[in-house]
């Protein structure tokens, strides 16, 4: 068993995972400064530990030391990996490598006065952090399945019930993921749906707005003051009704007809400049794409969202679990045997 002061300190990590895992579930974002705290935690708690074991004498001293220092390389490459493949997104990434700093080894704690050793079971990998991705994904497998389950009774039979949900135009404002728009044909596009409160909040409007007033909106000369946007997120920059100054001193009437040799072209709801006066990425998304899916909402009741889960969540339930129960996969092994 490691020294208790070590695994001690990296207790003090679970508020702010569970801090991470609470903002994830709200928002579908993580306060940036949780992460170097973590990575602080864990690295004084690795050196702490490595200290304690030099000089190394036994295989066991060198096993541990290999595992202090394999598993978060490891879990940073995992990480890496899973990023470059748009697997996961930054947030999760920071979580998996700093549950690596974090939990390296077999992690031990006795519960005071009760004599308890925690945890009860013991996994079979030899390290907390695998432990807990693994506990993490028994957890996680529940928001697809609820998904499917909803799908099927509403009488969903094709292939889309595994990977979107219809939701109500009405909700998008709080909803997370990627609208699919003509699903059925061979146009099919996916927009981000942060892409679309970040239109809305440029414009000062609402999902109610758009769809009430839909025709005018759709005019580039209806846009008169444009706004800080952020990141999209479901809760705004405290910011984000900030008024933005024009990019240029072309005026509305300019902006509103393109000049081309064949004609002129409508900056249809104005999507043009928001493009040009937004300073980020868009999540990919590109201007004629934007423009079919305000058409989209406008005309429609319901969209398919392929939602975005909160890997953190499922992440921080494995945390819990396996620094009290233990490896729940091993647990469920001895229930399935065991007469």
């Amino acid at each position: 068993m490691i020294s208790a002061s070590p695994d001690f300190l990296r207790l003090l990590s679970v508020p702010l995972l569970a801090w991470a895992a609470w903002s994830d579930y709200q928002v579908r974002r993580v306060e940036s400064r949780i992460w170097p705290i973590l990575i602080a935690i864990g690295g004084i708690a690795a050196i702490w530990q490595i200290t304690q074991i030099a000089p190394i004498n036994s295989p066991e001293d060198a096993y541990m030391h290999r595992r202090l220092v394999g598993v978060p390389v490891g879990m940073a490459l995992i990480s890496a990996f899973l990023v470059s493949e748009n697997a996961i997104g930054g947030a999760d990434a920071k979580a998996l490598f700093s549950l690596g700093l974090l939990f390296p080894a077999i992690h031990q704690y006795t519960i005071p006065v009760l004599g308890i050793e925690l945890p009860l079971i013991q996994g079979m990998t030899g390290s907390l952090a695998v432990t807990i991705v693994m506990n993490g994904f028994v957890f996680g497998a529940f928001y697809p399945l609820q998904m499917w389950v909803k799908n099927l009774s509403r009488g969903e039979r094709k292939k889309e019930l595994f990977f979107s949900k219809p939701v109500a135009v009405s909700d998008l404002t709080e909803t997370v993921g990627k609208l699919i728009i003509n699903r059925e044909t061979d146009d099919e596009f996916v927009v981000d749906a942060d892409a679309i409160r970040m239109y809305l909040r440029w414009r000062g409007e609402t999902i109610q707005t758009l769809r009430a007033r839909g025709e005018s909106l759709r005019s580039p000369e209806t846009i008169a003051e444009t706004y800080e946007i952020g990141t999209g997120a479901i809760k705004p920059n405290t910011n984000c009704f900030k008024s933005l100054p024009p990019i240029d001193e072309t005026s509305p009437s300019e902006r509103t007809i393109l000049a081309t040799e064949g004609g002129s072209v409508e900056d249809t709801w104005g999507v043009e400049r928001f493009v040009d006066e937004v300073d980020h990425n868009i999540y990919e998304t590109t201007a004629d794409e934007l423009r079919a899916i305000l058409n989209y909402l406008c005309d429609h009741d319901e969209v398919h969202v392929q939602p975005a889960y909160p890997l953190i969540v499922p992440i921080f339930l494995g945390l819990l679990a396996a620094l009290t129960i233990g490896d729940i996969v091993v647990l469920w092994m001895y229930l399935i045997v065991s007469p």
